[in-house]
């Protein structure tokens, strides 16, 4: 008597797991990009702190009388916060900062500023 040993998958069940693989994928892929999204705003808020609290270092300032604002850039994506208190808030449109002071990784005295950072100071009248 012959014996009929065929190894491997059929078409069928090759096809099915494909689909199944496509269905999982198109379902968490979204998810994926949301959880890079919220991951890059959670660096940028880290970023404005770090930023934020060496200018007050280097200016040896308070929060009183005055209004900051720091932009942070990464990914051609600008990230905008301002102090109320001592707590950073994001903004959703950039601030008119015409009139502010701006301090950049440029100068030596800020070279602690990550690249991409640029904080305004704005003294309330």
């Amino acid at each position: 008597m012959k014996r009929n040993n065929k190894k491997g998958f059929t078409i069928v069940e090759l096809v099915i797991v494909i689909a199944v693989i496509a269905i999982l994928s198109a379902v968490l892929i979204p998810t994926f990009a949301g959880v890079t999204k919220k991951a890059k705003q959670s660096a940028a808020l880290q970023t404005a702190s770090n930023a934020l609290t060496t200018i007050l270092v280097v200016e040896d300032a308070d929060l009183s009388g005055e209004t900051f604002y720091i932009k942070y850039e990464a990914d051609n994506t600008a990230y905008w916060y301002t102090v109320s208190g001592s707590k950073l808030t994001a903004l959703t449109a950039a601030p008119d900062v015409a009139s502010a002071t701006a301090y950049t990784k440029a100068s030596e005295d800020y070279a602690d500023l990550a690249t991409g950072v640029t904080v305004y100071k704005i003294v309330n009248a």
